[in-house]
């Protein structure tokens, strides 16, 4: 692979990697959990189903008390976990996009238009 290649996917996928960390760091918003303030109590959330506040909330509550325990600050192990499930998503969705390149497995990441231009 030439450089030029190498470089357009180096850029792609640290925009990539951008993106998903903003959506998941949206998506902790919408749970009560931000890095910069106290969190919202999960219980005065309207806004979540039963599933998110009683399954959900308390199972990423737990992951980010890991990477506290492990002797992060709170908005430090916030971060972690963004970073982290941000990384998880795009590594699980590039390996489906290369599964479904070498033809092991029919469309399900992009349309065929987005596959030619890439």
């Amino acid at each position: 692979m030439d450089k030029p290649a190498k470089d357009a996917i180096h850029d792609l996928v640290l925009g990539l990697r951008k993106t998903l960390e903003a959506e998941v760091e949206r998506e902790l918003g919408r749970y009560g959990i931000t890095a910069d303030r106290a969190w919202i109590d999960a219980s005065t959330l309207s806004r979540l189903s039963a599933k998110e506040r009683d399954e959900d909330r308390p199972r990423i509550e737990a992951t980010i008390q890991r990477e506290q325990d492990a002797g992060l600050d709170p908005a430090a192990a916030v971060r972690v976990f963004i970073r982290e499930t941000a990384y998880t998503h795009m590594n699980r969705l590039l390996g489906l996009k290369c599964i479904e390149v070498r033809g092991l497995t029919q469309r399900s990441v992009s349309n065929e238009r987005i596959c030619e231009s890439a």
